[in-house]
C-alpha cells in the first residue's frame, strides 16, 4: 500500500540523489588521496536506518541524507565507508585507518548515532559542528534520539 509519506519520501529521494552523489563523488576524491584505495560503484540510496554501507566487492552506498548533515559529518560517513575497503571490520585497525582523515572520529560517531535519521533532512543550516551543542539542538530536539 502506497501512502502520502512513502510517496512524498520517494520524492524528496529522487530530488536529491543527484546532488548527494555529486558530493560524496567529490569528497571521496579528496579523502582518498591519502589512502588510494580502489573502490567500485558509488550509489545513493534512500535508506532508513544505514548512513552508508561497504559491499565485499567495494561498492560505496550512502544515504542522500548525508547532504542534509554538517561537513564533518559528511567526511566522517564518508571516509568511514572508504576505509572498510581495506579494513572490513571495525577493529582497532579500522579505527587507527579512519583517524589518519579523521583524527576525531570517536566525538563525530557519537554525534552521529544521536541523531534521528527520519528527521535530519529538517534540520537547520550548520556551518560548523559547534552548532551541534545542547543549547542549539534544543529548539530542534525532535531531530535527536533520546538514549
Amino acid at each position: 500500500m502506497t501512502t502520502r509519506f512513502s510517496l512524498l519520501r520517494g520524492r524528496t529521494f529522487r530530488a536529491h540523489k543527484h546532488k548527494a552523489h555529486a558530493l560524496v563523488a567529490a569528497r571521496l576524491i579528496k579523502l582518498n588521496q591519502l589512502y588510494g584505495f580502489s573502490y567500485g560503484r558509488v550509489t545513493i540510496r534512500n535508506q532508513k536506518s544505514r548512513w552508508g554501507s561497504c559491499s565485499s566487492k567495494g561498492n560505496l552506498n550512502f544515504n542522500y541524507r548525508l547532504l542534509f548533515l554538517p561537513p564533518a559529518l559528511q567526511d566522517y560517513i564518508i571516509a568511514h565507508e572508504l576505509c572498510h575497503i581495506q579494513e572490513f571490520n571495525h577493529s582497532s585497525a579500522f579505527w587507527e585507518l579512519l583517524a589518519m582523515s579523521i583524527p576525531d572520529c570517536k566525538s563525530l560517531r557519537k554525534i552521529l548515532h544521536r541523531l534521528d535519521m527520519r528527521f535530519v533532512h529538517m534540520m537547520p543550516a550548520m556551518p560548523s559542528m559547534p552548532a551541534l551543542s545542547a543549547p542549539l539542538a534544543r529548539p530542534f530536539s525532535y531531530i535527536y534520539r533520546r538514549i
